[in-house]
């Protein structure tokens, strides 16, 4: 048995605000509950609405710039930039994204219940 596996149709998330996701693995890809690597790319002023992580998050900037708002300070990262968020165990702090560009998302998604 092979000790790796090549993504070559990573699965593309249905979306309706412009946003191109594709999930290389994770559950839709893999079927792996503890990972989730995906590659967005999203058009200027795209937003989402605030969240609260439900786990760690690690976001690389490959083009453009992106907007974090996080209690209360606003961030924004270039490309070349990483940022790791987190998992908020408090549910009053959100995350606000903001910004259209050409991110790989990496979430360690061990502590989603």
């Amino acid at each position: 048995m092979k000790k790796y596996f090549i993504q070559k149709s990573p699965f593309v998330v249905p979306t309706t605000d412009g946003k191109r996701i594709e999930e290389h693995h994770g559950i839709p890809t893999t079927g792996n509950h503890e990972i989730s690597i995906a590659h967005m790319i999203a058009p200027p002023h795209w937003s989402e609405p605030f969240q609260t992580p439900e786990f760690d998050e690690y976001t690389y900037i490959i083009s453009g710039k992106k907007q974090f708002i996080i209690e209360d300070e606003v961030l924004i990262l270039e490309a070349g930039q990483s940022i790791k968020i987190e998992k908020i165990l408090v549910s009053n702090i959100q995350i606000l994204l903001k910004n259209l560009v050409n991110i790989l998302l990496f979430a360690n998604l061990l502590l989603i219940s």
